[in-house]
């Protein structure tokens, strides 16, 4: 029985600390989607974070990426780690793959509607920014795709209808996570947001609403 309670153990430590490796499999609702000028999303799902823009809003390698989606309203993109989401196994080495530093991957998703919409409310929050705030937001997370003659480098289709996998110019590790990704992407704009150890899609949630409450 202990040997049983110390495997069940390290596979939830492993489950939560390699959790922005893979993506929730449920499948978003895809409707029609109202335009709402100069906001940013944090969209929690399940272990994994995601930031979020208005199609018509977005510039640079988004938007590039965004016409492979040509009825999406928003686009969700999501950092992660390469050589999990690549074999999407189950087997315990390869979460143990995910402890050590990777080449990183980007999740991207396009949706018929807002986030709001398509999950949960208590799952998304919508920061309102500035302009400049935003454009910065937006370079943060256009510099993260790997580039190669000028384009970004598709890798895969994602786990679900309307979404698609993107390499990285970033590395995967235990400090620079999915989580850690998204609200640096938040601090960028000049939002105070801490980036230090948000290891968790519940901390950057809970960043992300405290910004929210205080005008944002």
């Amino acid at each position: 029985m202990k040997k049983r309670s110390k495997k069940l153990l390290l596979f939830g430590v492993l489950s939560l600390l390699a959790g922005c490796a893979m993506w929730e499999t449920r499948k978003p609702a895809l409707l029609v989607n109202a335009s709402r000028d100069r906001v940013v999303y944090v969209v929690g799902r399940g272990f994994h974070t995601d930031i979020g823009f208005d199609v018509a809003e977005l510039g640079g390698t988004v938007s590039i990426v965004a016409g492979r989606f040509p009825a999406a309203r928003t686009v969700l993109v999501g950092f992660g780690d390469r050589r999990f989401i690549t074999t999407r196994s189950k087997w315990l080495a390869t979460w143990l793959l995910t402890l050590l530093p990777g080449e990183g991957a980007l999740l991207v998703t396009g949706l018929r509607t807002t986030p709001e919409e398509a999950f949960d409310n208590k799952n998304v929050v919508g920061l309102k920014v500035a302009e400049s705030q935003f454009e910065n937001i937006l370079a943060y997370v256009n510099a993260s795709f790997a580039l190669d003659h000028g384009g970004p480098v598709w890798i895969g289709n994602g786990p679900y209808l309307g979404s698609l996998f993107y390499a990285s110019s970033r590395t995967y590790d235990l400090l620079d996570t999915c989580n850690t990704w998204t609200a640096a992407a938040i601090r960028s704009g000049g939002l105070d947001e801490r980036v230090s150890f948000t290891l968790f899609a519940g901390q950057t949630l809970r960043g992300a609403r405290r910004l929210a409450a205080q005008g944002y």
